[in-house]
């Protein structure tokens, strides 16, 4: 009990610490960075005000998109659901605000949050932005159980890539289902989907999360 006692003092040292230091770093975005930081390891509501409050003295647009995508993150972590999608919404450029979406999805798991992250995605007009959010979401609802969702979003990415010539996106999106079956032990739905992948590149992936699963069981048996 001692023991559990001294760690615990020991932690609210370090991060008081790193809070006193924060104030005397001068680059602007480090502190609003490692403010976060310091807000996702301690969960408290002071430590998150602060990573906003140097969030906002930020002044370079791709770092501060970055770190405010970060605060969304923390604040869906926090449970601060209404604060964290309030951010995500105030994005001006669309792919950003899709991947915080995204993330909230992520920490959730709620239907109207993997609804809310899809629907923006449909307003990202750039392809590798909306290939890149589309393999985001379709590994969330796979790892989510909700295989058939993951792969219509996925034949949404081989429309994409057609018109682009290159199908590696797909590739990626069904490695990415194949991966969260295998971890749900599902190795016979992900061993049919494999035989769909195109990318050689992604395709070994595929396989390889397979046999590594059969090797890990063939060895618990010995």
């Amino acid at each position: 009990m001692a023991q559990e006692e001294d760690k615990k003092q020991l932690f609210e040292k370090i991060i008081q610490e790193a809070r006193e230091l924060i104030d005397k770093i001068e680059d602007p975005n480090r502190r609003a960075f490692l403010a976060t930081d310091i807000a996702g390891i301690t969960h408290k509501t002071e430590d998150i005000e602060k990573a906003i409050e140097k969030y906002r003295e930020m002044e370079d647009s791709y770092w501060k998109n970055l770190e405010k995508k970060s605060i969304v993150e923390v604040l869906a972590k926090l449970g601060d659901l209404e604060r964290a999608r309030e951010f995500a919404n105030s994005f001006s450029k669309p792919d950003w605000r899709s991947e915080s979406l995204i993330d909230i999805a992520r920490v959730t798991s709620d239907p109207k949050d993997f609804e809310q992250a899809e629907q923006s995605i449909k307003e990202v007009k750039n392809s590798v932005a909306r290939n890149r959010c589309l393999i985001a979401l379709i590994s969330i609802l796979a790892r989510a159980g909700n295989i058939e969702r993951a792969k219509v979003l996925a034949n949404e990415i081989e429309d994409i890539n057609h018109k682009d010539k290159d199908t590696n996106s797909w590739s990626e999106a069904m490695r990415t289902i194949v991966s969260a079956l295998v971890d749900a032990k599902d190795l016979k739905q992900a061993g049919e989907l494999v035989s769909e992948i195109k990318s050689p590149y992604q395709k070994t992936q595929a396989l390889l999360s397979i046999a590594s699963a059969l090797a890990k069981d063939n060895r618990s048996a010995k």
